[in-house]
This record gives C-alpha cells, sequence and structure tokens, in this order.
C-alpha cells in the first residue's frame, strides 16, 4: 500500500509554505506580459479602435480603447480613440466625457487634439443653446424664464468663442487642413459671425476643388493599379461628403446674408453631387419662391417629393403641397394676364 511519506523527511517546518511562496511568485513572474508583449496588444487596440470609428462603431471602438487604455495608461494614440469614439456617440453625457479627455491633453503635438476639443465645445455650445430654446418653448419649466435663456445662451456663447480659438490654434500647427477649417466656417456661423463663416466656407471649398481636380487626373493615369483606383475613388467620395456639407451650410448663410441667388447656387451643386438628396430640392423650392421662379418650384417640388420617404402626414410634406399649390396659382395668374 502507498504511504505518504512524512513532511520533515523533505522539510523543516515552515520550509514547505516557503517553497510555494516562492513558486507562486515565479508563476506569477513567468505571466507577467514582456513589454513587447504589452506594445503588441497596445496597437491591436488601437488599430482596432480606429477600424471601429471608421464603421461607425463607436460603441465598440470605445470598449477598444479602454481596453488598451487599461494596459498602458495616458497613452495618447489611445486617449485620442477614446475621446474620439465617445465624441461620435453625440449624447451630451458622452461629448462632456470626451471634452473633459481633450482638454488634458497637449495641444500642441498632434492637430487631431485641437480638432477634437473644438469639435466637442462646439457641441457643448449648441447643447446649451438647445436648453435655451427649450426654455424659451416651455418645455423646460423655469421661474424666470428670461433670465434661465440668457445665461444659457451666455454659456453657448463662450463655448463657440472658445472653439473658434482652439480651431484657429490647430491650423496654426496644419496649415489648410479642411477639418479646421470647415469647423471654423461652422462655428462662426452659430456665433452669427455670417461674414467670416462664409470666408471660411469658401476657402475650404477652394481647397476642396482643388484636391478633388487632384485625384481626379490621378484617376486617368495609363499605369493605375486597381488598389490605386479603390483608394482615390474613396477620396473623391470623401470630399464630395465634405463639399455637400459645405455647400449647406454655405447656402444657409447666403440666406441669412439675404443672397438668395448665391445660396441656389449652392444648392444646385449640392443636386448635382447628390441628386437624390430630397431635402435639397425642398430648400432650393423654397428660395425660387421668394424669387418668383414658379415652373422651377413645381419641378423642385416634385423632385423632392419623388425622393423623400417621409409619410404623407409629415409638416415638411404637407408644406412642400402648399408651396406648389402656391407656384401653380402665381403660374396661372401670370398665364391669365398674359391671354388678357
Amino acid at each position: 500500500m502507498f504511504r505518504a511519506l512524512p513532511l520533515t523527511r523533505f522539510s523543516r517546518p515552515g520550509q514547505l509554505g516557503i517553497c510555494a511562496l516562492l513558486l507562486g511568485l515565479a508563476a506569477c513572474n513567468t505571466n507577467k506580459p514582456s513589454s513587447e508583449d504589452i506594445e503588441r496588444q497596445r496597437e491591436v487596440h488601437i488599430d482596432s479602435a480606429r477600424a471601429y470609428i471608421n464603421m461607425g462603431e463607436y460603441a465598440r471602438a470605445e470598449d477598444q480603447a479602454q481596453r488598451g487604455l487599461s494596459l498602458v495608461p495616458g497613452d495618447i494614440d489611445l486617449e485620442l480613440a477614446l475621446a474620439r469614439s465617445l465624441q461620435m456617440q453625440g449624447t451630451t453625457a458622452k461629448i462632456l466625457h470626451a471634452e473633459a479627455i481633450y482638454r488634458e491633453l497637449p495641444r500642441d503635438e498632434d492637430y487631431r487634439v485641437p480638432l477634437g476639443y473644438a469639435e466637442t465645445l462646439e457641441r457643448k455650445g449648441l447643447a446649451y443653446s438647445e436648453a435655451a430654446e427649450a426654455v424659451r418653448a416651455g418645455d423646460r419649466p423655469v421661474p424666470n424664464i428670461e433670465e434661465t435663456a440668457g445665461k444659457l445662451e451666455e454659456q453657448a456663447g463662450k463655448a463657440w468663442a472658445l472653439s473658434a480659438q482652439i480651431f484657429h490654434d490647430g491650423l496654426e500647427m496644419k496649415p489648410g487642413n479642411t477639418e479646421l477649417m470647415n469647423g471654423l466656417g461652422r462655428v462662426y456661423a452659430l456665433m452669427g459671425d455670417f461674414e467670416e463663416a462664409l470666408t471660411w466656407c469658401q476657402a475650404t471649398l477652394d481647397i476642396v476643388q482643388n484636391d478633388h481636380q487632384f485625384w481626379v487626373k490621378q484617376l486617368k493615369r495609363v499605369d493605375l493599379t486597381v488598389d490605386e483606383e479603390e483608394r482615390f475613388r474613396a477620396a473623391l467620395a470623401r470630399l464630395d461628403t465634405l463639399e455637400i456639407g459645405l455647400r449647406l451650410l454655405a447656402a444657409n448663410i447666403e440666406v441669412r446674408l439675404d443672397d438668395n441667388e448665391s445660396a441656389v447656387e449652392h444648392l444646385g451643386k449640392v443636386i448635382e453631387l447628390e441628386p437624390t438628396l430630397a431635402q435639397a430640392y425642398s430648400l432650393r423650392a423654397s428660395l425660387l419662391m421668394e424669387m418668383g421662379r414658379y415652373e422651377e418650384v413645381v419641378a423642385d417640388i416634385d423632385a423632392f417629393l419623388g425622393r423623400t420617404d417621409l409619410p404623407f402626414e409629415n409638416e415638411d410634406v404637407k408644406r412642400a403641397f402648399d408651396l406648389r399649390t402656391l407656384a401653380e396659382a402665381e403660374l396661372r395668374a401670370s398665364a391669365t394676364a398674359i391671354d388678357g
């Protein structure tokens, strides 16, 4: 029969516990990841977070960035990925969290820091502005409506002013960057400085159009590879998306500056770039109505109604039908006057 050997045959009292402790420590040291392992994991988390951001899966990007930061606290690439993923989720809480991260990062090393910080401040200002509108509309009952709304609007103005300053700081690091320039166009428009906003919109459009010509020329190369064609077409698609946003903003600003003709031109270009964008037809129809171009109004309303997926009872759809009716009435009146 097997007999367990007495402990004293192998060690003095207490020696087994010490050995077990030493073995445990050795095992922990063996399992501890090396610096090379940590660096590899860091790169995996950064690449994964960026890929999820590009795919629009921002919650998963946030998770990857958090996992990476648990391994490498304070890593700027992971902090940037975390801030961006929070920012893009769009809720006020997430945006404020992103703003806090950007605020603590050095703003003189990577232009993405001032870009993200300025964008979150822009959105923070919008949150204040929307809250002021809700107060005035009675959606948020408060004792003193005007005083409360005024304070909220003041906070919005401060956020936008700081946003503009930081967008400018970013441009000192990255001159000609269209994201920063576009941001300045938006934030000056929010502050009501429409002339300055339009200046930045036009300057950004100039760069976008030059870049567009460059990529179109690249697509005509005789030695173009399949991979290059895919990349160049993707670059053109990004530029088209940016131009659409810029021209919609420019059209809105031109209306504020009482230049409907220029606004109509911008909307026409938007429609050329994205013929399925129903709202562009509706916006242009409203301006054309003010300009007395009734046949074009009818055509644009028909285009809007043929492309929109809004239900019949939607207010925008009802307004479109009303506008079309008014335009047709004006056309009939003109025809009657000519016949008479």
